[in-house]
């Protein structure tokens, strides 16, 4: 296969750079890809090359050599369905066990969270509607519940006269 996976990259670099690098000693490079979280470099990354013997050759002249002051590993890269590859670790990787368990808990936070909105949905209309009984009992004891108009607009129009 002719595709590279160079580890321990630069934060700062960018695909580009990545590609010239390999183009300094010949290489034709078909595509340079970093991977990124987000917006934070997750310091790895993927080069194309043209054949299977340029990337041989890459990986014998880059391996463990610097970068920007980062000491890169340079390997074939595998196929996702190869059964060598190792088990995920990373807790965004689905397959691994942090992922798993995030998967679980956020599934257990969404049925238990469901069930409390409901709960308090019904308690808070409850709560509304005896503050609007206590508002307009309110009103009616301080005589404003039984005019019909607005009271601002009654003192409004008797100020203007």
């Amino acid at each position: 296969m002719s595709r590279l996976i160079v580890k321990n990259l630069p934060k700062h670099l960018k695909e580009q750079d990545l590609a010239a690098h390999f183009r300094s000693q010949g290489a034709r490079v078909t595509d340079a890809k970093i991977m990124f979280t987000g917006t934070k470099s997750r310091q790895f990354g993927f080069v194309g090359l043209k054949t299977e013997t340029e990337a041989t050759d890459a990986v014998k002249y880059f391996h463990n050599t610097y970068l920007h002051t980062s000491q890169i590993d340079v390997s074939v890269a595998k196929e996702q369905s190869d059964p060598t590859l190792d088990r995920p670790w990373s807790k965004h990787s689905k397959g691994s066990s942090a992922f798993m368990r995030n998967a679980k808990a956020k599934g257990k936070e969404d049925q238990a969270g469901d069930k409390r909105r409901s709960t308090e949905q019904a308690v808070s209309s409850i709560e509304v509607e005896k503050k609007k009984q206590r508002f307009r009992e309110f009103l009616n004891l301080m005589g404003a519940g039984d005019k019909k108009g607005q009271s601002w607009n009654d003192n409004f129009e008797s100020f203007m006269e």
